[in-house]
């Protein structure tokens, strides 16, 4: 690997990881459309440790509460049920969002361990990287248009936070944004789309530390030359740097009400990839 492909790819990865135009497809088309060949897991595990390093900056002052609210877990779990008299008001909602997080997140680690063999195939197929953009578009586009007005936005709560869960594992589609999903669904229940994308970016923090200590764990047999490990930084360094940007231009398109236009983007990206694939200029 080459500094210049350890620079692009990390700021592929650090930008489409939490912009909503999804990491794993743009990983998957990005190689092959410059004939650089697939990277190594363990350069992908590398990735994803740089874009954890960015949303634990861009939110450090919600880690040490989360942290505190795991802790809490047993005693609210108690004085939910009654059992104990409840936690004082800022450590019940630690110990609410904390655990609303961990229960969320669920779905997805369940169904990705499911269909790991599934997922991980159906990357290899531009075609279908293709309709999972165009699929990701519409996500997007109908989101913005079905979102209430102003004055009925609300918190996201249990109820909402579950549903946005549930939903998540769908992002496990090459081309299918995990960040435009939970953001998208959080804004068509009636979330603030602020309160929705800082829900939604909280959630990608077990969601990339799963995967990086999964895949980090396939990737342990690798033979690393000192090279190799320099690449790796690098492209981790930079895909720290472009997730944190990419974190702030989503709030910044959310506020004012251009969320939407991702999903223009990936309708183009995925008739462009479709199309490439179906002509024979990529493979399929």
């Amino acid at each position: 690997m080459t500094p210049l492909e350890a620079v692009v790819l990390g700021i592929v990865q650090g930008l489409t990881e939490f912009l909503p135009v999804s990491s794993d497809g743009h990983l998957a088309v990005m190689p092959r459309l410059f004939g650089w060949g697939t990277p190594q897991l363990s350069f992908t595990v590398a990735l994803h440790w740089g874009t954890l390093v960015a949303v634990l900056v861009c939110f450090r002052k919600d880690v040490v509460p989360l942290l505190r609210g795991l802790a809490y877990g047993p005693v609210w779990l108690l004085a939910r049920s009654g059992l104990v008299r409840p936690l004082p008001e800022t450590a019940w909602a630690e110990a609410s969002l904390t655990w609303l997080l961990a229960c969320a997140t669920l779905p997805a680690a369940i169904v990705g361990w499911l269909t790991a063999g599934f997922i991980e195939g159906s990357a290899s197929s531009l075609g279908f990287v293709g309709l999972c953009f165009i699929a990701n578009a519409a996500i997007l586009i109908l989101s913005q248009a079905l979102a209430p007005s102003a004055d009925r936005r609300r918190d996201v709560g249990w109820r909402r936070g579950m549903v946005i869960g549930l939903l998540q594992p769908i992002a496990l589609l090459p081309g299918v944004s995990r960040s435009g999903s939970t953001i998208g669904v959080g804004m068509v229940l009636g979330v603030d789309p602020i309160q929705a994308a800082r829900f939604s970016f909280l959630l990608s923090i077990p969601a990339i530390l799963g995967a990086g200590v999964l895949e980090g764990a396939k990737a342990l047999g690798e033979n690393l030359s000192a090279a190799a490990w320099e690449m790796y930084a690098l492209g981790a360094a930079v895909a720290a740097i472009f997730g944190w940007i990419a974190i702030r231009v989503v709030f910044r398109a959310v506020v004012r009400g251009r969320f939407g236009w991702f999903g223009v983007y990936c309708g183009l990206v995925g008739v462009g990839v479709l199309v490439a694939s179906l002509t024979g200029h990529l493979p399929a």
